[in-house]
């Protein structure tokens, strides 16, 4: 039985998962602002509205505007050169110290009179890619093109830089329901000269659900999840939602196709042992048609709960159903390597038992 059981999930793993088609969107990557021992940052307030992306050209479903502001300590008036990652980003950044709008710069032209040389962390790649070292022997290689750079004017004292835009979230193709990742690198926090505390909140639409976050539980109120970082965490902010799903549909994604047909068939398969063995035990000499009928029976029906199971889930998701599970179609060509194992096995189990219920010998005076 284990090794029925180890054959059929076996090749199910492989056959599920045949699938050409990119299962994956990805998200916007962006990051911290990259300060310099410059200035003490004194706290920070992330703020992420997830939001329906309503443009009609658009290939999301959700976007992520953040509002992000730094409150920041000088010791003098002075110009700093400021960066962060924004790889692929849904609008350009609008950047703001102390209230005023600040111009991006074309970093290209910066870059070339190495106006970045006061980054220690930041290094020469090659063509125009940088690595910037989040670990010593750690690196991200990134385009320059994919750096938003500009220049602040702080002055002494207080200040306060806030930036804005929106970001696409990752996205999965294929499964029963579309979730989503919201991720952002943390990991430039590490370079500044102080560290004050990260205030992050997120607000998510009625109809999603927060499953998982990689900074921890946050404090929920109704849709506002929030969390307090009073020091830099291991991960960088990743945070997993996805549709609110109806009770018994979460009962059976969790059981899975798999799991519903296994369990079905567990049960036919001791039906099955039942007839043979009532068979075989009532010393019948006639063919043992519940065996026959059982090896061809039990495969197929297995495949059928299978295969229903996906459609049944689909049906009690209604619209929030993604209905694209890869070429699980495939996995019907396992169907012979099962008649074959589960006929020797039944075919055993028969032998066993017949020798086991046998007529005894009479004896003779």
């Amino acid at each position: 039985m284990k090794f029925l059981l180890g054959v059929i999930f076996a090749l199910s793993f492989i056959c599920c998962r045949a699938n050409m088609a990119k299962p994956y969107n990805e998200g916007s990557e962006h990051s911290l602002l990259l300060f310099g021992k410059e200035v003490s940052v004194n706290k920070e307030f992330i703020k992420i509205n997830v939001i329906k992306d309503t443009s009609a050209l658009s290939e999301h479903f959700y976007l992520a505007h953040y509002l992000i502001s730094y409150e920041l300590n000088a010791a003098q008036n002075q110009l700093l050169p400021l960066l962060f990652i924004a790889i692929d980003l849904e609008n350009k950044p609008v950047i703001k110290l102390n209230g005023k709008v600040i111009q991006i710069e074309d970093l290209k032209k910066k870059y070339a009179k190495d106006s970045l040389g006061q980054y220690s962390f930041i290094k020469p790649y090659r063509n125009d890619e940088v690595n910037i070292f989040y670990k010593k022997d750690e690196s991200k290689t990134v385009s320059i093109s994919n750096l938003v750079y500009f220049n602040a004017n702080v002055i002494a004292g207080k200040n306060v830089i806030t930036v804005e835009y929106n970001a696409s979230l990752g996205n999965n193709n294929f499964g029963f329901v579309r979730n989503f990742d919201l991720e952002y690198a943390l990991f430039p926090s590490k370079y500044w000269k102080s560290f004050g505390p990260i205030h992050i909140e997120l607000n998510i639409p009625k109809e999603l659900g927060m499953k998982s976050s990689s900074i921890g539980n946050p404090e929920v109120n109704d849709q506002k999840y929030s969390w307090v970082l009073n020091q830099v965490p291991e991960e960088d902010l990743k945070i997993s939602l996805g549709p609110n799903l109806p009770f018994l549909a979460k009962i059976l994604i969790a059981i899975s196709p798999f799991g519903i047909a296994i369990l079905f068939t567990l049960g036919t398969i001791f039906i099955h042992y039942k007839k043979v063995k009532n068979h075989r035990k009532s010393l019948k000499t006639s063919y043992n048609w519940a065996l026959a009928i059982g090896i061809f029976l039990v495969p197929v029906l297995f495949y059928t709960v299978y295969f229903s199971s996906f459609s049944l889930i689909d049906w009690i998701l209604g619209d929030i159903s993604l209905d694209k599970h890869g070429y699980v179609f495939l996995f019907i060509f396992t169907l012979p390597v099962f008649w074959i194992i589960y006929g020797l096995f039944s075919w055993a189990v028969d032998i066993s038992l017949k020798s086991k219920f046998k007529p005894k010998a009479e004896l003779i005076v």
